[in-house]
């Protein structure tokens, strides 16, 4: 009896795994706001800048602790003894001491705007890279759509020419076709099938590099439930296009960089000039071995100390100064720099837009002329006016026609995706309804 209930426990438990294998074997319904969602929080990078995110803040929100005074509390025992035998002035003395000090330097109040924009540029910096891996997510995933119709034409090619070959074998059969006819079709139609399972290899890689860029495990099957749509408007830019080129990520974080800098060098300068004060208190207790009372005298003591080196010409306290006022500088190149390549890039991309909305009406147009010469080429092989490398040649013109289209189609979809990270924007806002 033991022993039929421990069968039937390990059939239960076989049952159980089976089912979570064929369970676990479905393909997993995914967005492309699903993708996006997964990627910010499996991707390494964003976590790590989310880490030093929260240390920028945890400094920022602890920077009063500039005025916190140093304390200090301290414990002595001394003991005196004879190397000679002599008893006298020998004995054990314990004594202890607190004390606060507290020193003002005249550059604090930029120490702790310093910290404040630090942490200001850490959480750009964070939605930067949240903006830059969500940008990749989304052309990998229209990437894929595009790969998945592109295997989708092979899979087609490769059936008609499976087709033609069929057909071609039964006019043989009957007499209507050569025997070289035959054979040209056949190498027609066994020549697609490596390319088949070539586009049907780069598919499943391209899928398993997507599902470990999101945070998925490589063999994770996926029903993709949005595709790259047919309707290409033309790419219209904001009215506030200077106000959005000031609000990217590399030109503000760019902006506070020469903030930082230009409070750097305010610092070191009224630290040059500008005196340093300390305040301290302090007290002590002695002969604690005889008896334990509270202190009955403090010491307070008011320090003011003028940095007399910051005068002297050529003094490192000058060379740093100057240093700092050159850091200044090229801060500023920088961000002029940055605003330049910003405005390029928005430019490059508005071109790129309007050639490839050109070129996909060209694509498809020339679509249309191919697969109609195919259908063509058909009919005249079917009435013997059309050789079969001609076929062969019209059907690989068509395909090559779709693939054209398929390619414009999603480069189209990547430059719209990059203009509206380059300022800042969804991808709708770029766009006005419309149909090419």
């Amino acid at each position: 009896m033991f022993t039929d209930a421990r069968k039937f426990f390990a059939s239960a438990v076989l049952s159980f795994l089976l089912l979570f294998e064929v369970i676990a074997a479905e393909p997993i319904s995914l967005s492309l706001e699903d993708s996006v969602r997964l990627s910010l929080e499996n991707n390494t990078t964003v976590q790590q800048e989310k880490i030093a995110e929260s240390v920028a803040r945890l400094r920022d929100d602890s920077s009063w602790n500039a005025f916190l005074p140093d304390i200090s509390l301290s414990a002595s025992l001394r003991n005196i003894h004879s190397l000679s035998g002599s008893n006298d002035r020998t004995g054990t003395d314990i004594s202890a001491s607190a004390g606060l000090r507290l020193t003002l330097q005249p550059g604090v109040g930029e120490t702790l705007r310093q910290t404040a924009v630090e942490h200001k540029r850490a959480k750009i910096q964070q939605d930067d890279v949240e903006a830059s891996v969500s940008k990749t997510v989304k052309k990998s995933y229209y990437a894929i759509a595009t790969e998945r119709q592109r295997l989708a034409l092979y899979e087609k090619n490769f059936a008609l020419a499976q087709r033609e070959a069929f057909l071609v074998n039964k006019n043989y059969e009957a007499g209507l076709a050569s025997e070289l006819s035959l054979l040209q079709a056949r190498y027609a139609a066994a020549s697609l099938e490596p390319e088949l399972m070539k586009a049907a290899q780069e598919f499943r890689q391209t899928l398993r590099a997507f599902n470990i860029l999101i945070g998925l495990s490589p063999e994770t099957e996926i029903l993709f439930t949005d595709t790259l749509d047919h309707i290409f408007p033309k790419a219209c830019l904001p009215e506030n296009i200077q106000d959005r080129i000031e609000a990217r990520h590399d030109v503000v974080s760019a902006r506070m960089v020469l903030e930082l800098a230009q409070s750097r060098r305010r610092a070191a300068t009224l630290n040059r000039y500008a005196p340093t004060v300390s305040l301290s208190e302090s007290t002590a207790i002695a002969d604690l071995q005889k008896d334990i009372s509270p202190p009955e005298t403090a010491v307070f003591t008011l320090s003011v100390s003028i940095p007399l080196n910051g005068y002297i010409p050529g003094s490192s306290t000058s060379v740093g100064v100057k240093e700092l006022t050159a850091a200044v500088e090229r801060a500023e190149l920088a961000l002029r720099e940055t605003r330049i390549q910003a405005v390029e890039q928005v430019t490059v991309l508005t071109d790129t837009l309007d050639r490839l909305q050109r070129s996909i009406e060209l694509t498809r147009m020339n679509e249309s002329v191919a697969v109609r010469a195919y259908d063509l080429s058909r009919e005249g092989y079917d009435s013997g006016l059309v050789t079969q490398t001609d076929l062969d040649s019209t059907r690989q013109k068509s395909l090559e026609a779709g693939f054209a289209v398929l390619n414009a189609q999603y480069l189209y979809k990547a430059a719209l995706i990059e203009l509206a990270y380059a300022l800042g924007i969804e991808e709708s806002t770029l766009c006005f309804p419309g149909e090419i």
